[in-house]
């Protein structure tokens, strides 16, 4: 089984917050490894361009094309040539101004305000009264109006306004919680300057779509998402900065802008005295936290501005000037016509992945900053809202009419991978009869492991596989697949799901059993409709209870189970580290490239006994000593 480990990001891919952002170092890797000479590298959904980016260090020349604006502009951002000096004697001036405008409203006795802690007030959907949450009782997640009772959501349909219970300056140390400060701060923080700042805040309040799964609902427009003093400074600054004629600096304060008005909004949770990790719009959805920050926008545009210089300087000394990137604001279907003429050697795709992320939905906060409206009618995604019309049917479709194009658009040797983590089998039906209405020939896949993962993604089987897969076809002029009949299917799934219960005594977690029917599909090219086969295996021959484990029915006991899986992992780990130290990732890598991709172990079933056998120092780990090797035990390892 191949396996990559992801790098941590470096700074040019830390101007932006953008979602899903691919390892550069694999990207790379894939670069060198598939595209063809002299010809171009195409990414038909960049999102963060990482792609093109790569590319250019490589001094290959890309195209990058998104439906997101936002993409877009980091790719421009990112790859676009500009004086520094000029930048900074620009900035120094716009800066300079745009303080004299916005200073005052953040400012307090003990100086200028870093951030406003903030207390939500509800509107009661019962009895229309205005309640503090902290003068009410909670019930689970609803808080009891006070006036009638009732049961009240904590949303953006119950919001309606927040009260400061503390502020952070940047001359004092310790959070102010003077009652007079705070009754001022309450006051400026909800009122709205647009008058006296000479902007019109309207102009940047744009509807969203509504769609209940990312707590969206109906009526919500962007200014919810902020105190009114932040939407009338954040809109001030927006509209400065569209002022600027020159585009390339333009373009980076707008990049600027629309991470600062993220950091800005009530979305930033305000936990345990923020002693635990910055502040971050971290839920995958449109969630404002009872207790949440209101940051001066002057303070956070400075910290992003800084960012993104670093990350271009960083930029500066890797690109080749004589590799060029190209960038298309348009769906990929239309897009195809520009460069149709071009030779495309290799293509790198990261499609969404049915209906894990709503990009789109998502980025309206930041596209509403840039006077920026997406196609979302062509957008190729599964979406739950219901005034959008994208099922999984009309995904599969869309996605195989642009995987076709894009497949007409390589050239004859070349190669394009996906990449690609979903559960939901609809997901890979329809990227797998894509592929083979594309007429494209199954070559390779393998995983990558993420630099970090969160403590709970680590530990929750029921969702995603740790890490994406990466899986590279081929251009055929006709694509190779078997059909094959459900007892033929099942016969090959029960020899070798029979084989790996052997020392699981039958117990699987989901994300397992798709990794291995996904990896015996496309070893064994097999057409796209096997697929349903497969659904149909699994909910025949699986329990399906609310356990995160499911048993494999058909396990009948034997001679190999009396070896367990802990003894099975015991021993690769003995193996692995009988030498000396390593990271997790590191153990995790040596260990699975033991495995063909349909046998290998879960990552959480190696990583959740490493501390059995192993002590842990820093980011390393060492066998215990009861478990080293003798000099007997290394030789025959």
């Amino acid at each position: 089984m191949k396996v990559y480990i992801a790098k941590t990001h470096s700074p040019e891919y830390l101007i932006h917050k953008y979602w899903a952002r691919k390892p550069h170092n694999i990207v790379s890797e894939f670069i060198k490894k598939y595209n063809l000479p002299n010809m171009l590298v195409l990414d038909p959904f960049c999102g963060s361009c990482v792609t093109n980016i790569e590319a250019t260090k490589l001094g290959i020349s890309s195209i990058g094309v998104d439906i997101n604006p936002l993409a877009i502009l980091i790719g421009k951002v990112s790859t676009t040539n500009v004086s520094f000096a000029k930048v900074e004697d620009f900035y120094k001036d716009f800066i300079h101004n745009v303080e004299k405008k916005l200073s005052r409203y953040y400012n307090c006795e003990h100086g200028k305000v870093r951030y406003c802690v903030h207390q939500l007030a509800l509107r009661c959907s019962s009895c229309n009264q205005l309640f503090r949450i902290s003068d009410s009782k909670k019930v689970g997640k609803k808080y009891i109006c006070n006036s009638c009772h009732s049961n009240v959501n904590s949303n953006l349909q119950t919001i309606e306004s927040s009260y400061v219970v503390s502020v952070n300056t940047v001359e004092c140390k310790h959070p102010i919680k003077d009652k007079k400060i705070i009754e001022n701060q309450t006051f400026l923080a909800n009122k709205n300057v647009d008058n006296e700042l000479g902007t019109d805040s309207h102009f940047y309040n744009r509807e969203l779509i509504e769609n209940k799964r990312i707590l969206c609902y109906a009526g919500t427009t962007t200014s919810k998402f902020y105190t009114p003093r932040a939407f009338s400074a954040l809109s001030y600054l927006a509209d400065e900065i569209h002022k600027i004629t020159d585009r390339s600096i333009k373009n980076i304060f707008l990049l600027c802008l629309t991470s600062t008005a993220t950091q800005c909004s009530r979305l930033i949770p305000f936990r345990n005295e923020l002693s635990t990790g910055g502040p971050a719009w971290s839920v995958p959805g449109f969630w404002i936290p009872a207790m949440h920050l209101e940051s001066n926008p002057l303070l956070n545009f400075n910290i992003r501005f800084r960012k993104i210089i670093k990350g271009l300087y960083n930029l500066k000394y890797n690109i080749r000037k004589d590799a060029k990137s190209v960038f298309y604001n348009m769906p990929i279907q239309k897009a195809v016509s520009k460069f149709s003429k071009k030779k495309i050697g290799y293509i790198f795709a990261d499609p969404a992945y049915g209906d894990s992320v709503p990009y789109l939905e998502f980025s309206a906060l930041w596209n509403t900053w840039l006077k920026e409206e997406p196609e979302y009618e062509s957008e190729i995604v599964v979406s739950d809202s219901i005034s959008r019309n994208k099922k999984w049917g009309r995904y599969r479709i869309e996605l195989a009419d642009a995987v076709l194009k894009l497949s007409l658009s390589l050239s004859t040797k070349g190669h394009i991978t996906f990449t690609f983590n979903q559960l939901t089998l609809d997901a890979w039906h329809s990227l797998l009869l894509a592929s083979e209405q594309a007429n494209l020939d199954f070559d390779d896949i393998s995983m990558a492991l993420p630099a970090v993962i969160p403590a709970k993604a680590r530990f929750s089987e029921r969702g995603s596989y740790i890490g994406d897969f990466y899986i590279t076809f081929s251009k055929a002029n006709k694509a190779k697949r078997c059909v094959i009949s459900y007892q033929q299917l099942e016969k090959l799934f029960n020899a070798v799901f029979q084989k790996l219960s052997a020392s699981r005594k039958g117990i699987f977690f989901k994300p397992h059993v798709v990794r291995v029917v996904i990896g015996l599909i496309l070893k064994n090219k097999y057409s796209a409709d096997t697929i349903r086969l497969a659904e149909q295996y699994i909910s025949n021959s699986f329990s399906n209870g609310a356990s995160p484990s499911i048993q494999y029915k058909a396990y009948v006991p034997g001679e190999g189970d009396k070896k367990t899986l802990q003894d099975i992992i015991r021993k690769d780990i003995i193996e692995v580290l009988s030498d000396g130290i390593m990271e997790e990732w590191e153990i995790v890598q040596k260990i699975l490239l033991k495995y063909s991709f349909e046998e290998a172990p879960g990552v959480t079933e190696i990583t959740s006994l490493l501390p059995d056998f192993c002590t842990k120092k820093g980011k390393s780990y060492t066998l215990k000593s009861q478990y080293l090797p003798s000099l007997f035990e290394k030789a025959l390892l």
